[in-house]
């Protein structure tokens, strides 16, 4: 399958998180936080660079995002970033694995992050997935024009470190 790599967030409304749950929140953070640093190096199978899931984290906090939609969890890497950034905003991550294998690790690695609660892993694929949200997506033939475009990528063009980093919203989407 030449589709491993896409992350698309959907912003909807934001829910404060109540005060009483900073304590829990600072120990989830550091527990994240301890756990993307002490595997900082090691993350392979088609995931994103360290910094680029930093980017993605941040992003989600400072617009306060609440639901966000990964499409090639690999080994879970992208999907700790953004799980533990939708743990501070009260969201949570629905993330496509098309790999029942990496899907696995993936589980097993949020796991041992401490965020399983904001994450529903779903073994599919992402072509799949488009064909059945057609109806429902507002930009289609924008989104049909990526992906014919990302279809013709190898693996290791998806996952050069020093290219230009895409994706695309799905539009009318809500998850």
């Amino acid at each position: 399958m030449g589709f491993r790599r896409l992350c698309i967030l959907a912003i909807a409304s934001c829910a404060h998180l109540p005060s009483q749950a900073q304590t829990s929140q600072e120990a989830l953070d550091a527990r994240a936080e301890q756990f993307l640093q002490n595997h900082r190096n090691q993350w392979r199978d088609l995931n994103v660079p360290f910094e680029d899931g930093q980017t993605l984290h941040d992003i989600i906090v400072k617009n306060k995002y609440t639901n966000a939609v990964e499409i090639g969890t690999s080994t879970g890497h992208s999907t700790i970033w953004i799980a533990w950034a939708l743990s501070k905003t009260g969201g949570k991550l629905i993330t496509f694995e098309i790999d029942t294998g990496r899907q696995k690790q993936a589980i097993e690695n949020v796991k041992a992050a401490g965020l399983s609660d904001y994450v529903d892993f779903r073994l599919g694929d992402a072509h799949e997935l488009v064909k059945k949200l057609e109806s429902r997506i507002s930009n289609l033939a924008e989104v049909k024009k990526y992906l014919t475009v990302t279809k013709k990528k190898t693996d290791l063009e998806r996952t050069e470190l020093n290219k230009e980093k895409t994706g695309i919203c799905l539009e009318g989407i809500e998850v």
